[in-house]
């Protein structure tokens, strides 16, 4: 995961913001996929602002970019992913996140 991708997220993220809503399973991700990430976010802090953060995520799920950008497209539109404050990246939102 990239910073191409982190500013194609935080693209989703502008368009999709308020828009949090009940969305099918993407076509070609499964539970188990979108759970793979979301402990990959919280083993590393919460947080991707950079592309060491993305290579970790990308590393820990074995997901490529196309797959890692779908299911952080879903999360926005569950309202578990949210953009970080101070620039580029995503957040996991999450009760185990600070």
């Amino acid at each position: 995961m990239n910073m191409k991708t982190l500013k194609t997220a935080t693209a989703l993220l502008v368009f999709g913001a308020g828009m949090a809503q009940a969305v099918d399973m993407p076509s070609g991700v499964t539970q188990d996929d979108v759970d793979n990430f979301i402990q990959a976010m919280l083993e590393n802090n919460c947080l991707v602002t950079t592309d060491a953060d993305g290579d970790a995520i990308e590393g820990a799920t074995g997901f490529n970019e196309e797959k890692l950008e779908i299911i952080v497209g879903y999360l926005i539109e569950q309202g578990q992913v949210t953009g970080v404050e101070a620039g580029e990246g995503i957040r996991l939102v999450n009760e185990a996140c600070d």
